[in-house]
């Protein structure tokens, strides 16, 4: 888990070469609130010449979609079971929000990112290191 937008762990990214564009950090908990998950991006490789611009990004919230608030009678009787198995808040909404569907799926929003790929000029002439041919 990242904590922080600017902790230590995007530091690291970032003394490594790795982009963390602002326009591609969303925040990956399930209340919208958190910065969890982050993606570093290596946007130009000097060695194959692939270089990449950010298209659009984002998250994906899959409870819009499965294991909705609307959907909590649904699986009542699965939350009933659960709570009386672990130690999860005894509010029923509660216990299905925040307990039983974020262990059906992940407490973490997926994020995504498009890129643009090309090839630098200088590419054609490039040579990988581990090869003795040109790339093309």
């Amino acid at each position: 888990n990242i904590e922080r937008k600017d902790g230590p762990a995007v530091r690291a990214f970032k003394a490594e070469g790795f982009s963390v564009p602002p326009r591609i950090v969303h925040p990956t908990d399930v209340s919208g609130t958190r910065f969890y998950d982050m993606t570093g991006l290596l946007l130009n490789d000097a060695v194959t010449g692939m270089r990449a611009t950010i298209g659009k990004s984002g998250s994906v919230n899959p409870f819009a979609s499965v294991f909705r608030a609307e959907d909590r009678e649904v699986y009542a009787k699965a939350v009933t079971a659960t709570r009386a198995a672990a130690s999860s808040p005894p509010n029923a909404a509660l216990a299905y929000e925040k307990f039983w569907r974020t262990r059906q799926l992940s407490d973490h929003i997926p994020l995504w990112v498009e890129l643009k790929l090309g090839r630098s000029p200088s590419a054609d002439t490039a040579v990988l290191p581990t090869a003795s041919r040109r790339v093309r």
